[in-house]
Parts: structure tokens; C-alpha cells; sequence
């Protein structure tokens, strides 16, 4: 949407989700696939490594609309359990139309749509709290989010320049912390919230240098 960039992380609900992702004139969106180790899959026969990225862009002006993740529960690989689609604001009148055209494109892990730093990999945990004893799981999440490319590598010698930006739709952080990850040449966030058991929304982080952004903005849905 505008300028921003959004990368949300994907998970396999207990329930069917469906996630608002984005909520203004929408330049572009789609389903982009980063990983391509063949480590992180071991599939002989469906090459999930080698599957392709797909991005949709509006032709003309599509107005104000939605982009929308749907996520189904899955207990098999074999099983599409993802979907993208958009939605206008507003309704369409019964037997009315509504002429819409947009284009297609097959990627690899779209890495040349924007020149910012791209969110890598996406890990979840439980924090400690003081004296090393675990916090009860449901009360605090540990995100962390390595970023790369982009202009990250120039501030490797100088990670003080650069900003954690974050937000929580619910509960509250309780702490950020930024080192560079040498491993990929890039940086890796660390964020730590605390919520309530039946909380439910979205967290989100970028990397920001004086106020600009130097990554995307990854988000992640929690409930």
C-alpha cells in the first residue's frame, strides 16, 4: 500500500483464519516463497524448493480495497491450505458488476520488487524471565526476524544507526533488541511481547535508520 512493504509470516492455525493484511489502494500482492534450501525441505519428489512465487498488480485504478490472507488448518503438505485475495470497500448491488483486470507474474522469491532489506527467516519461542526460569507459555512470545540485503550490510560496523520499530495490536512489548547476523549478512531482530491468553492480532517490525525504513515491515497474527 503507498510506499510500505508488508511481509507477513505464515503458520498453520488450529482454526481457519482469515487476516486483513492491508487496507488502502493496493499497488501489489501476492504469495512469495524466500526459502529454495532443498535442507529445509528434504522432498525428493515434490521439489518445494523449485516451486514458483506468484505477485498480482492491479491495471487501472481498483479504488480502496483489502488484501486478505486465508489460512486452513492442514495436517498434511500434500493439502493447499494458503490463499491471497482482495476485497473492495463497499459492497457490489445485487446484479451489479464490477470490471477489474491486473496482472500475473511467476517469480522466484520476488527479491527484485523493492530495494529495501527482506525479511530471511522468522523464529518463534518463549523468553526467559529473570533467573532463567520460563515464562508460562500463552503470556510471552519471543519473535525473532533476521533481515537482509537491501543497504543492511553498510551498517554492520555500525548497528547503533538503526531502529526497531515495532507495534502490537494487543498486550505490550517488554523488550526489542537488534544484533548484526554476520551468518547472513544482515541483522536480526529479537521481540518479545506479552499477552493474554485470548489476545488475538498482529505484531509487526521494521528497521528503521533516522526515522526512515531500511527493511520491510514484517508482520506476524497471534491468537
Amino acid at each position: 500500500a503507498g510506499d510500505a512493504w508488508t511481509w507477513h509470516a505464515l503458520h498453520n492455525p488450529s482454526l481457519v483464519t482469515v487476516s486483513p493484511l492491508a487496507a488502502a489502494p493496493v499497488q501489489g500482492f501476492g504469495l512469495l516463497q524466500r526459502d529454495r534450501r532443498f535442507l529445509d525441505y528434504q522432498d525428493l519428489e515434490a521439489d518445494y524448493q523449485k516451486r514458483p512465487s506468484y505477485w498480482v498488480e492491479p491495471v487501472g485504478d481498483w479504488g480502496r480495497g483489502t488484501v486478505n490472507l486465508l489460512e486452513i488448518p492442514t495436517k498434511s503438505e500434500a493439502l493447499d491450505n494458503i490463499g491471497l485475495f482482495w476485497t473492495p470497500d463497499g459492497s457490489v448491488p445485487a446484479g451489479g458488476t464490477m470490471d477489474i483486470a491486473y496482472s500475473i507474474t511467476a517469480d522466484d522469491n520476488g527479491s527484485q520488487l523493492h530495494g529495501l532489506g527482506r525479511v530471511f527467516k522468522t523464529f518463534q519461542t518463549v523468553p526467559n524471565t529473570d533467573g532463567g526460569k520460563p515464562a508460562v507459555p500463552g503470556e510471552a512470545r519471543r519473535y525473532l526476524i533476521d533481515f537482509v540485503g537491501g543497504a543492511l550490510k553498510r551498517y554492520l560496523d555500525a548497528p547503533d544507526s538503526l531502529t526497531i520499530d515495532a507495534t502490537t495490536q494487543a498486550g505490550r512489548i517488554i523488550g526489542a533488541t537488534l544484533m548484526p547476523n554476520r551468518e547472513i549478512g544482515g541483522f536480526r531482530a529479537m521481540l518479545d511481547v506479552r499477552l493474554a491468553l485470548a489476545d488475538t492480532g498482529t505484531v509487526a517490525l521494521r528497521l528503521t535508520a533516522e526515522g526512515a525504513p531500511v527493511t520491510e515491515m514484517w508482520s506476524a497474527r497471534f491468537r
